[in-house]
């Protein structure tokens, strides 16, 4: 069976999944606490990744229509 390994390996490290748990508890209970500062962290996270998505985005996308000039095969058109 494949899952007797996959057993063994959570059964030798069941102390990460207590911590991890443990952890999660802990972040809900300050969430509630401090609703306030948690909605600033949130929205702060989130330009974080927007900013950071758009850069890598923009750095990763081919220049609309494979820098030819307009053409059928353009930004707009479906990628196949």
């Amino acid at each position: 069976m494949p899952y007797t390994s996959i057993l063994a390996e959570m059964a030798g490290s069941w102390w990460t999944f207590l911590l991890r748990g443990i952890a999660a508890v802990l972040f809900a209970v300050m969430a509630f606490l401090w609703p306030g500062l948690t909605l600033a962290v949130l929205v702060i996270f989130w330009g974080a990744f927007a900013l950071v998505d758009g850069i890598v985005a923009s750095w990763r996308e081919p220049v609309p229509g494979g820098g030819r000039s307009c053409s059928s095969d353009s930004w707009a058109s479906p990628r196949g």
